[in-house]
Parts: structure tokens; C-alpha cells; sequence
């Protein structure tokens, strides 16, 4: 709480991957955690969990749905447009899949369509950098809000963890700088952060 001196406790709103990490680091350091999650254990829709994220790499590439026999492979494959994303299977990547699985294990595999189909939820802001902040307005630091880390989040859970748990309990990070990811970048912008590469 904003007029607080001692936080005691902390809820956690998502227990995917990032909120996963943030009641990890929030109990480590003393604070009593609530972590809420909407859906059921690994659910389908998580976006760094679920059975759309846990096919092995060397079968699968994991965006597409694309089957790839090899983790080299990946220069013959175009860039990832995830906003561009029908979030369907095509015809095409179906019967590609369907190919590969008789070309591998013949009879043993009833190849003749999918057992089950699903994508995973694909969450990113405009400018793909991720979004750490407080919430403002009425609740003033009262609430932290973390999101948009699909695409290349999952690696980083650690430090977000430990940054979206200093925010809450000190209202201000360790030697970490967030303007690049406050929620402030939208307004006036809807495109937030320009793509400045240093070139």
C-alpha cells in the first residue's frame, strides 16, 4: 500500500509462467503470497504452458505448427508475424503434419487427422517490449501490472519475478530501469517505443 510502512502480503493476479516467478520471489523474501489463477493447472490458453508449448523442439516449430525434422532448420523458415497470425491450422500445415507422421512411423499412428487442435495465447504489446509499471490513477502504487511477454518472456521469468516483486513490496527496483517499459509509453503513441537498434 502507497501510505504503508510494512507490507505484509502480497496478491498475485495470473499464475502463468511471470506470476509463477513473482509468488516465488515474493514468499523468498518473507511476504505472505496469494497467487490466483483463473484456469486449471498448464491450461491450453497459457502462454508460456500448455500442451501448444511442451512438443519437442526438434518435431515441432513451436509458432507455426509446422513440423521441422531438425533444430538447424531454422534460416529456411520466413520470420515470425505474430499480428499477421490466422491462429487456425491451415489445410496445407495439416496435411504437411499428417505426411510427416506417416513418413515416420507408418501404420503404427493413425495419421488420418488430429487428435486435438490448439494454439496458445500469444500476448504482446504494439512495440513487443514487455510492460512492467504501477497501475496509477485510483490505485497509485497500490497495484503492479506486468504483461506482454510472449515471444521471448519465458527466458527472462527470473529477473521479472524478482523486479515485479520489488515493485510491489519497495515501490521502486534494484539498479533495474523501467521507463522503457512503463505503461506511459502508449499515451499520444498507441505504437509505444520506436524500434531504435542503434543504427
Amino acid at each position: 500500500m502507497e501510505n504503508c510502512s510494512e507490507i505484509s502480503g502480497v496478491i498475485v493476479v495470473g499464475a502463468s509462467i511471470m506470476g509463477s516467478s513473482t509468488a516465488s520471489q515474493l514468499a523468498k523474501s518473507g511476504k505472505q503470497t496469494l497467487l490466483f489463477e483463473q484456469f486449471d493447472f498448464l491450461p491450453h490458453r497459457g502462454c508460456s504452458h500448455g500442451e501448444s508449448r511442451t512438443t519437442p523442439l526438434h518435431l515441432w516449430h513451436s509458432i507455426s505448427g509446422v513440423p521441422r525434422t531438425d533444430q538447424n532448420s531454422s534460416a529456411r523458415w520466413p520470420p515470425l508475424q505474430a499480428r499477421k497470425r490466422t491462429w487456425a491450422a491451415s489445410p496445407a500445415a495439416l496435411n504437411a503434419l499428417k505426411e510427416w507422421i506417416q513418413s515416420k512411423f507408418g501404420d503404427f499412428i493413425d495419421s488420418s487427422g488430429p487428435v486435438l487442435r490448439q494454439s496458445c495465447m500469444y500476448s504482446m504489446t504494439p512495440d513487443e517490449d514487455f510492460v512492467i509499471d504501477f497501475l496509477v490513477g485510483e490505485f497509485g502504487k497500490d497495484v503492479v501490472v506486468g504483461g506482454g511477454f510472449s515471444g521471448h518472456g519465458f527466458k527472462m521469468a527470473p529477473v521479472i519475478g524478482r523486479i515485479l516483486a520489488d515493485l510491489a513490496i519497495d515501490m521502486h527496483t534494484k539498479d533495474v530501469e523501467l521507463k522503457h517499459l512503463s505503461i506511459e509509453r502508449f499515451e499520444g503513441n498507441s505504437e509505444g517505443n520506436p524500434e531504435d537498434f542503434g543504427h
